[in-house]
């Protein structure tokens, strides 16, 4: 395996944070982004958390583009 040793460590920091964005976990185990994405395939969980809400800067961008995204 090429790259850095996937440690219990980094698997505890996976499983412990499911909503953490990956790349947050990237930083904190020292892995790729890609690494993150496909240990959570793995594990059965979706690659990057969905996003349940959109921010004020969501709504603005939509509104400023003229397009309608409430359909």
């Amino acid at each position: 395996m090429n790259g850095r040793e996937w440690l219990p460590e980094h698997q505890a920091t996976l499983e412990a944070n499911p909503r953490l964005p990956a790349w947050r976990i990237a930083k904190l185990t020292g892995h790729s982004v890609f690494t993150i994405q496909e240990r959570r395939r793995a594990a059965g969980t979706t690659p990057t958390p969905n996003r349940t809400h959109w921010s004020r800067r969501d709504w603005l961008l939509a509104d400023a583009s003229g397009l309608d995204f409430q359909t």
